[in-house]
């Protein structure tokens, strides 16, 4: 190759370099935009989940909807009481 050959080559490869880096900085600002949504997302839930009053309407609407027997309603109550209890005392800590 003579050296203006290799020098074209090297502008092609800096212009080609150049719009690698442009799209690879676009990506990586959807990523954290897309990851940002998501924090704001799994904190708000982590919030509302850490409020014993969502736990207890929580635990209510499934006992309210479930269509079991007396019996099994409360054994159901009691397991969802019990790791509604599990969950809380984990998350607030």
């Amino acid at each position: 190759m003579t050296a203006e050959q290799l020098e074209r080559r090297r502008a092609d490869l800096i212009v080609r370099c150049r719009t690698q880096r442009h799209l690879l900085g676009k990506q990586v600002a959807d990523i954290q935009s897309r990851l940002r949504g998501m924090d704001l997302w799994l904190s708000t839930v982590i919030k509302a989940v850490r409020q014993p009053v969502f736990i207890a309407s929580a635990v209510t609407a499934a006992l309210v909807s479930s269509r079991v027997s007396r019996w099994s309603r409360l054994s159901l109550g009691m397991s969802l009481a019990i790791g509604a209890r599990r969950l809380y005392r984990l998350l607030r800590h």
